[in-house]
């Protein structure tokens, strides 16, 4: 594959994967709509859309695929002119910036807009019994990630906040060990995975809370890497040189992976459904290439993928207030049966898609841009 049609099929992959992110929380919007206008949605439609949210894992598998690009993967791609501190200053210039700025507006919402909707004032709900302190840990979890550490908080106060914190656990682990052997990155997840199999089934079948290990449970760290490091291998992969360099040790270690994934709880998959997670990523993939082969689109595809950070955090506020002026000047549910109800979530989804997309394109231009292109030349140094 040539660098252009490489850079076509990734581009398709990040718009595949936000857009099927935004089409579910769409319907489950439009689910919201119809039932306060006491209505029905059919479970079937709800759940059809559902499948959508599993873009969050082909993001993940994405990330990894693009930073084993980048910076190389294991002993087989090494690549020395990128030092850990290059990668780290870039990392925290393209998520941490319009990550903190969404929690001040997360912090500050109830007061500046005490009337609008939906639950982005969660964080004045949030009790962690610390007293005075409260508000100032909440927000110091939020700003290092760490908000696992605390199970009933796992997912933070920023709606989808818990992939953002699972993608910077995902850095973590690639810094850690993107020089080693393959054979030692295999056994260090499968190290990780087995005891939060038997910790998962464990408390599966018991009431009680452990704490931080209910917290990491929640997190599912190894569920979410396991996408990631799907990408990194893939990539690797690609290439027949370094197919011909795993060792037999290399190949049971991957054959073992493969069993386990097998028994590998992913609690934070919508629905729970592991399956219909690694089906959905495997769609993507096709569905990125066939449209990289139809060029349909282009245009449109590569702007909602370069703004697809943005959107993702946006079009949660979005939805928000659709729902909200549905409610305010329509008391009906959405004419025409479960058919006409199709055809809205589908309105409801590219209106927002287009919306999110303009004003990534602002955001882009006047913040996440500049930071971006800073943060890129202090790694050059």
């Amino acid at each position: 594959m040539s660098n252009s049609a490489r850079n076509v099929f990734l581009d398709n992959l990040r718009a595949v994967a936000i857009l099927g992110v935004v089409v579910a929380h769409s319907a489950q919007a439009v689910g919201g709509m119809q039932r306060t206008a006491g209505g029905e949605f059919d479970p079937w439609m709800q759940a059809f859309f559902n499948q959508g949210g599993y873009g969050v894992q082909v993001f993940f598998f994405l990330s990894g695929f693009l930073l084993a690009m980048i910076y190389g993967f294991s002993s087989f791609d090494i690549r020395p002119s990128h030092s850990e501190r290059s990668f780290w200053v870039k990392r925290f210039f393209r998520i941490w910036p319009l990550w903190a700025a969404f929690l001040i507006f997360a912090v500050v919402r109830p007061t500046i807009f005490p009337e609008s909707p939906g639950r982005w004032d969660a964080i004045s709900e949030l009790d962690l019994g610390a007293g005075f302190l409260n508000g100032t840990l909440l927000l110091l979890l939020n700003l290092t990630f760490l908000m696992w550490l605390i199970p009933m908080f796992w997912e933070g106060v920023i709606p989808g906040g818990w992939s953002i914190q699972a993608e910077v656990l995902h850095y973590a682990f690639f810094a850690l060990l993107r020089k080693r052997r393959l054979e030692t990155i295999l056994t260090a997840w499968l190290l990780v995975a087995i005891p939060t199999i038997i910790l998962d089934k464990w408390l599966a079948r018991v009431d009680i809370s452990v704490g931080v290990l209910d917290g990491w449970r929640s997190q599912n760290f190894p569920g979410t890497v396991l996408f990631f490091l799907a990408g990194c291998i893939v990539y690797l992969m690609m290439d027949q040189k370094i197919r011909g360099k795993v060792t037999q040790s290399g190949k049971l270690l991957s054959f073992l992976a493969v069993v386990v994934v097998l028994f590998l709880p992913l609690n934070n998959v919508k629905s729970g459904q592991a399956f219909a997670a690694y089906g959905f990523v495997a769609f993507a993939i096709v569905l990125a290439y066939v449209l990289g082969q139809l060029a349909i689109s282009q245009k449109f595809l590569r702007a909602v993928a370069r703004y697809s950070y943005f959107s993702y955090f946006f079009h949660f506020l979005l939805l928000d207030w659709f729902e909200f002026v549905y409610s305010e000047f329509f008391s009906a549910p959405v004419p025409g049966g479960q058919i006409g109800l199709g055809f809205f979530v589908l309105f409801v989804f590219l209106l927002t898609a287009v919306i999110t997309t303009l004003v990534g394109a602002l955001s882009w231009r006047l913040f996440e841009g500049p930071l971006v292109r800073y943060g890129g030349r202090l790694a050059q140094n």
